[in-house]
């Protein structure tokens, strides 16, 4: 038996001491130049090592470099590297290939299981219910992954608690209806897709309820999983899930990535790991087969110019983190998966000009700049501010609309000194609150600014993308703004305050705050990229496919991992039917029926 050195969870505990992280998001210190030149290095530096390396104990027969040949176009420099058929691609957006099949395993299990965010720890957890032997690796020291400081589940209809309220639930109807939102009029695989998480949603809900999962209805289609503080961490969905499923007997290995797939034939039969603290690499059977629940690829400039084109170029930052790096959707790719889903992403508004690519969604200046302020774009045009009380979630993904449709995907809000009792007058729901504790990263729920929120907006004026001056004709210098448009649009909005209407936009009168008090204050903002919904191809019971359509052998995947939930070319728009972190939790809830068999 070998010696593993990284961390695992024993009775819901990490087995070693918490690693060391720098606590503030912008120690990544990454924009988007800087993080696509570090993300070549290391991306090449990645796939490398990982085809050198063997298991314990394995002779392997000659194995793939992982190094995918590449076309370059003539125009050098212009285009960048062109494949085949025109679009971009960078080294780490090239398919991984997998390993055969090694002499002997380090281990086995009956499943396997990549990822801890929602969709990781539902499949664990129901995988350890039905008394499988499961293993699961995450690369992050902590579960949770992006989930890890979410709380709402969206949920049309159908669980217990929804149908004793009355709430009407026709699922008929309600596919009809989603279809319709999906473009590029979507067929029958896509209809089966969605009517599968319209009658899947609720269950995964009912069945988390009934292991005691911390979960409440507070509106009639959100769930919260209750995110209780105790000083050092939320009591939150993936937090629960992951230590139950510990409590049952599965394996989950922190601090350990998946490096590669392994295939026997045309079946997914494992994975190779490598332990990130100690550089041990071993090999995984799954007698079941493989569910890969690791998340998108926000964090990899290479697949979002691929893939996701309108968000490299149209989102300001990423609310996740950069261990979001499509290495498992590459992984699958060279497995032989099809793609699904291009250029689909979720998207809320709250984008900074903050130099960084990576900015906590429910920071202090975030939350500060989602207010309904004057906001204008560069030609002095106001743009319309959708309110939380209106449309409840789907408000922040239409207002990220809003913002991709302005010139250069910018907006501009301007506000005087009265801004923290202003946004508390204002009473804008869901994550445009400011709230407290707030999170510093989903590695480390330690609190940021336990009493006091506005200690992000002072941060934001420190790191200078929060501008102010005594008057808003330097404000507009700073912001790179024509002050003569800037002072007159201030002027037009402070006289429309005064007459207490809006003709032009109908902002509710309680917006109507006059820009008088020095001093005063300016920011970019522009859409928050949340998520890629653009990935592996599957099926509606979530078996990975190939080019032809028909279903790899022992691969599933769930999460983000996949695409096409929601259809093609769905731009910031929420599509599928079940939402936020109930989609992931559905998904991995349903691949774990199906790689158990129980989907016929």
């Amino acid at each position: 038996m070998f010696e593993k050195g990284g961390k695992t969870m024993r009775n819901g505990k990490d087995s070693s001491k918490k690693s060391g992280l720098d606590p503030h998001p912008a120690a990544t210190g990454l924009d988007r130049r800087d993080f696509l030149k570090s993300s070549l290095a290391v991306g090449a530096t990645a796939l490398v090592g990982a085809g050198m390396a063997g298991c314990a104990a394995v002779a392997h027969a000659e194995e793939p470099t992982g190094e995918p040949e590449i076309v370059t176009s003539s125009t050098e420099g212009l285009y960048g590297e062109l494949p085949k058929d025109g679009f971009y691609v960078g080294p780490n957006a090239t398919p991984v290939p997998p390993l055969p099949v090694p002499a002997t395993w380090d281990d086995v299990a009956d499943v396997v299981v990549v990822g801890t965010g929602a969709g990781g720890c539902a499949a664990t957890l129901y995988c350890a219910t039905k008394g499988q032997k499961v293993i699961t690796v995450e690369k992050n020291p902590m579960c949770g992954g992006a989930s890890a400081t979410a709380t709402a589940f969206v949920c049309q209809g159908g669980t217990r608690a929804q149908n004793a309220a009355g709430l009407p639930f026709d699922i008929e109807a309600l596919t009809t209806k989603y279809m319709g939102r999906i473009a590029y009029k979507p067929g029958l695989s896509q209809r089966k897709m969605t009517r599968q998480m319209i009658v899947k949603g609720p269950e995964a809900i009912d069945w988390f309820i009934d292991q005691g999962g911390p979960m409440k209805l507070t509106t009639p289609i959100t769930y919260v999983a209750t995110n209780e503080w105790d000083g050092e961490r939320g009591v939150n969905a993936t937090n629960y899930a992951s230590e139950k499923a510990v409590e049952l007997g599965a394996d989950i290995r922190l601090e350990t990535e998946c490096i590669r797939l392994i295939k026997e034939g045309e079946r997914v039969v494992g994975i190779k790991v490598k332990e990130l603290t100690s550089g041990l690499e071993y090999c995984i059977k799954g007698e079941r087969g493989v569910i890969l629940c690791a998340g998108g690829f926000t964090g990899n400039f290479d697949m979002l110019r691929r893939w996701c084109p309108s968000a490299a170029q149209t989102c300001k930052t990423a609310s996740t983190f950069p261990g979001d790096d499509g290495l498992c959707v590459r992984l699958g790719q060279g497995a032989g998966a099809a793609m699904a889903g291009w250029d689909s992403f979720l998207a809320f508004d709250g984008g900074l000009d903050v130099g960084d690519w990576y900015h906590r969604i429910k920071e202090g200046d975030v939350q500060v700049a989602r207010q309904p302020w004057l906001g204008i774009d560069n030609r002095g045009n106001r743009y319309p501010y959708i309110a939380f009380a209106l449309e409840g979630w789907g408000s922040l993904f239409h207002q990220a609309q809003i913002f991709q449709g302005l010139p250069n995907s910018t907006g501009y809000v301007f506000f005087d000194k009265n801004w923290e009792k202003n946004t508390l007058l204002f009473n804008e729901g869901g994550c445009r609150r400011g709230e407290t504790p707030q999170v510093i990263s989903p590695h480390e729920r330690t609190a940021v600014d336990p009493d006091d929120w506005t200690q992000g907006v002072r941060r934001g004026l420190e790191r200078g993308h929060i501008k102010t001056a005594d008057n808003f004709a330097d404000i507009a210098t700073q912001l790179d703004l024509d002050p003569a448009i800037v002072t007159e649009a201030v002027d037009k909005w402070n006289k429309m305050c005064e007459e207490g209407s809006d003709p032009d936009l109908g902002f509710d009168p309680l917006w109507l705050i006059p820009l008088k008090d020095p001093p005063f204050y300016g920011m970019v903002i522009g859409s928050q990229l949340l998520a890629t919904q653009c990935g592996l191809q599957v099926n509606e019971n979530f078996e990975v496919l190939d080019e032809a359509g028909k279903a790899i052998p022992g691969f599933y995947a769930a999460t983000m991992t996949v695409g096409g939930v929601a259809g093609n070319n769905t731009n910031g728009s929420l599509s599928a039917p079940v939402g936020t972190l109930n989609l992931s939790w559905t998904t991995g809830y349903v691949a774990a029926q199906s790689i158990l068999g129980e989907l016929g």
